[in-house]
């Protein structure tokens, strides 16, 4: 299981980069902030729909003697199925666009690494802000499933809880990042992104009644998570020449792999100690990442001040 987790990760994260890269490549900077808040939306609600759909299926008898479902894991197999029509999706829809390189020469794996020490280092801090920003909204995301089943709730709760968070995503990808893309100063608003994030996670797991706290203040988290992808996302891009969005969108996800790996491992250590501390170490790596951001800032408006000299 674990093996084919790890072989299924590749292939979504793979996806999702080169998704990502090819929506930079063929948009105007101008609008790439809000196209990129759709693919974040897209990921989100789908994941969201996922959430419901296996909760639905594995509780209703209707679906369980619909599938012929006898065990859950059973309902891998449903998954699978989808798998195939993705398949069939990227190979109807999707071309290949010819970009200038500057290189003619292959560039391996290891390339894309070394590519690292080539990038500016406030971008450097950025990624690293955004490793730890990664680390807490992954133990966010994976570690309220196995809270709500310790309040008592069961999985077609947590996927009913889970699609209304797609929807909000979704509505602030629509309504909303279209509005706060055009902010001039994005990096202080990502700043106070993070640290509405940090308040609300202290709130809300140590709220009386946590499932009207998730269904009210915790959303307000999800809506600030939707906003600041694709402002980070439009950041990155900003400081990327042409021809290499693939190779720097793959370092950024490099960085985001950094904290979703470390985040559940560290995470796993601390939610058997307590709850309250796994989600708490959540809010000090919003606020990490907060500080990080901070800094970010102020090496932006050094070297704006130095270009204005000049």
């Amino acid at each position: 299981m674990i093996f084919f987790r790890f072989l299924s990760g590749i292939g979504v994260v793979a996806s999702i980069t080169l998704f990502t890269s090819q929506l930079i490549e063929i948009t105007d900077l101008k609008d790439r902030a809000r196209f990129l808040a759709y693919i974040a939306a897209g990921v989100t609600l789908g994941a969201s729909i996922g959430y419901f759909l296996g909760g639905f299926i594995a509780e209703n008898s209707f679906t369980q003697d619909l599938f012929n479902i006898t065990n859950k894991k059973e309902i891998f197999l449903i998954q699978s199925v989808l798998n195939l029509l993705y398949i069939g999706v990227v190979i109807l829809l999707f071309h290949d666009r010819k970009c200038p390189l500057p290189t003619k020469n292959k560039i391996s794996i290891f390339d894309s690494f070394k590519s690292i020490k080539n990038i500016e280092f406030k971008l450097f801090i950025f990624l690293i802000a955004l490793a730890f920003i990664t680390m807490g909204a992954i133990n966010l995301n994976k570690f309220i499933d196995v809270y709500f089943n310790d309040q008592g709730l069961d999985s077609l709760q947590l996927g009913t809880f889970k699609m209304v968070t797609g929807y909000v995503t979704l509505g602030t990808s629509i309504l909303l990042v279209p509005l706060f893309a055009k902010f001039r100063k994005q990096i202080g608003f990502m700043i106070i992104l993070q640290i509405l994030s940090a308040i609300i996670v202290f709130y809300t797991f140590r709220a009386n009644d946590f499932v009207r706290t998730a269904y009210s203040i915790y959303l307000i988290y999800i809506l600030i998570k939707a906003v600041f992808t694709p402002l980070e996302q439009n950041y990155i891009s900003s400081h990327v020449k042409d021809g290499q969005y693939g190779k720097i969108m793959g370092v950024r996800q490099s960085f985001i792999s950094i904290g979703m790996v470390i985040g559940p491992l560290l995470g796993g250590f601390l939610y058997e100690r307590s709850s309250l501390l796994l989600f708490d170490s959540s809010a000090i790596a919003f606020i990490i990442g907060f500080i990080l951001l901070a800094v970010v800032l102020i090496l932006d408006k050094k070297d704006n001040r130095l270009s204005e000299n000049n």
